[in-house]
């Protein structure tokens, strides 16, 4: 042996990733990429200076793909005998111990191979030494999982059989793959019967064969669907192909008028009809998509006509395509088949009642009622019809595609009170199916109790504060103009003038006030009140701007010599469809209701009494204190 280490560079040294002794190239991935054996002679050539560490081939990519007969990435490489080697590959780690020529291998396969992946090998090195060196080794791409498969059209499987027209046309087949897979479809024993095609972004494939491929007759061609991915992975699957055109006398009646078995058919025993041959034992089969089915059978009449009814129920409720499949047998051992698609559609799939919304709050108050109210809804989309029935009003609805539905209430079409009532909608969806609901919805019209004016203190310069039998009040202000402004006030509670409540700055005199209160849904009764102390003063309705108000009293006993004029119009826009108004007052005051009619009937309010008057045709109600002078004419 030389006394001197020879350079690594004699041929004996694996030192070019060219030589076969170390698998270079990706297209050779069903051998180990690297050999088990080490590639440096033990005879005196090896070298014998101390050998640098290096990881062969770094820049390489190993292919590893399904198809290898053994799934393996090796990585290799040279260091100082007995250096320690840790190989990591995506996230997996091999170690090894550099020969005592220097030479060191890590194998990856089974457990220790990746997943699926492009991977980068990284080499960690501690020599004898404790040197620690960092090495980038190859790379390695792993695709061992076949592509996905499957033939949705076209064949006995998808439960295709192409009759004379169907043939006319093409045999096409149709399925999925692993999206950009090549899948190739032989017909098996066919001459020429091979054809390519290409997965889309969806997976979707299909093809179509000509009919010259296929002879007339009946019979099953059998074929074999084989999908390839980018890198070689295969799958296979087969499947037949059924050919029946011969002339037969089999048909299928479409199932119902619509095609679509409805809850009323199939409840009443779905009948399905056809034609054969006189004579004919028919079989049926409804293949449902869980794949169960429901069978039946019968023979055709001496005309070839046939029917049969399945049993009552005999389809599951819901919503899904179905197939019905129909078998003779010719007499002489010839199977004729016929198959008819239909749709199973039993069920409203939606009816939702928005009665918690109603009018925004879930209330329809009094102002509501006597403007009208909207009712809505959602029904299963492409609904024929929505029927609404409430307090003894029934309505179709306006349905659109989408299924939303509305429906209006005329102004006071709804009696008025307090309470909650249920609507029920009945919606007929386009199969023909029908389902009814209901839900409850509140109905409050009656307001507060109006607020009684106890007390109006003035001042020098106006009306300082006014005291009211309830806290809870609102204050608004009737300007010259007629625009209503509402007012701050200082509330102070006092035991004989009532809950008082003191304006920023005095109202001068002959001020019109409104004093309101509110419930929870939004009804009100509000009380006008005409302030005074000075001289005769006349209440002018026309200049008065009351919209939003529900003005169920007005009071003159706080202004002298006050002078109401009113006719039935706007007794009617004031009280907002209550159709009432109680007028207080004392001896000083009076109203002019032209075309009022004395009732002769006397009501006590709070311990005061009160004439009623009516005022119009439609018999608004007028209430007038009795010592209110009544002008029923303008004699």
């Amino acid at each position: 042996m030389p006394t001197e280490p020879t350079v690594p560079t004699e041929p004996t040294v694996p030192t070019e990733p060219t030589e076969p002794t170390c698998a270079t190239e990706p297209t050779v991935p069903t051998e180990p990429t690297c050999p088990t054996e080490p590639t440096c002679p033990t005879v005196p050539t090896c070298p014998v200076e101390p050998v640098q560490p290096s990881v062969d081939h770094a820049n390489a990519t190993w292919l590893v793909t399904g198809n290898d007969t053994v799934q393996r990435v090796g990585v290799t490489g040279w260091a100082p005998a007995g250096s320690a080697v840790m190989v990591v590959l995506g996230g997996t780690s091999v170690q090894a111990v550099a020969g005592s020529n220097g030479r060191w291998q890590a194998t990856f396969e089974g457990a220790t191979l990746p997943a699926d992946g492009l991977y980068r090998s990284a080499v960690t090195i501690t020599t004898p030494t404790g040197a620690v060196h960092q090495l980038q080794g190859p790379r390695a791409m792993i695709d061992i999982t076949p592509p996905d498969l499957d033939i949705t059209e076209g064949t006995e499987t998808a439960g295709h059989v192409f009759d004379a027209a169907d043939r006319a046309d093409g045999i096409e087949l149709a399925g999925t793959a692993e999206p950009g897979a090549k899948v190739t479809i032989t017909l098996d024993g066919v001459q020429g019967g091979v054809a390519m095609v290409w997965a889309n972004a969806q997976g979707d494939w299909n093809v179509t064969f000509p009919a010259g491929l296929f002879p007339q007759g009946e019979y099953e061609q059998p074929i074999t669907v084989t999908a390839t991915d980018a890198l070689g992975n295969t799958t296979v699957t087969h499947d037949t192909v059924v050919i029946d055109t011969d002339a037969c006398a089999l048909n299928i009646d479409s199932v119902t008028a619509d095609n679509v078995a409805n809850s009323a058919e199939n409840t009443g025993g779905l009948e399905l009809t056809g034609t054969a041959d006189a004579g004919a034992a028919i079989r049926l089969v409804v293949k449902l998509p869980d794949g169960t089915s429901v069978t039946a059978a019968t023979t055709a009449d001496a005309h070839g006509n046939w029917s049969a009814t399945l049993p009552a129920g005999a389809l599951p409720d819901g919503e899904y395509p179905a197939v019905l499949v129909a078998e003779s047998d010719d007499g002489h051992g010839n199977i004729i088949r016929q198959t008819h698609d239909f749709r199973v559609d039993t069920v409203v799939t939606r009816n939702d009642i928005d009665a918690a919304t109603i009018t925004g709050d879930g209330v329809v108050n009094a102002v509501e009622v006597a403007g009208g109210f909207i009712l809505t809804g959602t029904a299963e989309a492409g609904a024929q019809s929505v029927r609404v029935h409430f307090e003894g009003v029934r309505r179709d609805a306006v349905v659109q595609p989408d299924g939303t539905w509305s429906v209006a209430f005329a102004a006071g079409e709804i009696a008025g009170g307090e309470f909650t009532s249920a609507a029920a909608v009945t919606v007929t969806d386009a199969a023909g199916n029908r389902h009814t609901t209901s839900a409850l919805v509140t109905v409050d019209t009656i307001g507060p109790e109006a607020a009684g004016i106890t007390s109006v203190l003035q001042g020098g310069h106006g009306v300082l504060a006014i005291g009211t039998d309830a806290a809870d009040v609102s204050l608004s202000l009737i300007g010259a103009d007629g625009a209503v402004s509402p007012l701050d006030t200082t509330g102070h509670a006092n035991p004989v003038a009532g809950h008082m409540h003191f304006f920023e700055a005095p109202l001068p005199d002959g001020s019109l006030l409104v004093v309101g209160r509110a419930d929870d849904a939004g009804n009100r009764s509000d009380t006008l009140v005409l302030m005074g102390d000075d001289g005769q003063l006349t209440l002018d309705l026309a200049r008065v701007d009351l919209d939003g108000f529900q003005i169920a009293e007005i009071d003159l006993n706080f202004a002298p010599e006050a002078n109401l004029i009113i006719t039935e119009a706007q007794l009617r826009e004031l009280s907002a469809g209550t159709d009432a108004l109680v007028v207080h007052g004392d001896a000083q005051d009076s109203v002019t209701a032209v075309g009022a009619t004395h009732t002769g009937e006397r009501v006590e309010i709070d311990g005061h009494g009160y004439h009623v008057y009516t005022l119009g045709d439609a018999g608004a109600s007028l209430i007038v204190g009795e010592d209110v002078t009544v002008h029923t004419s303008l004699v």
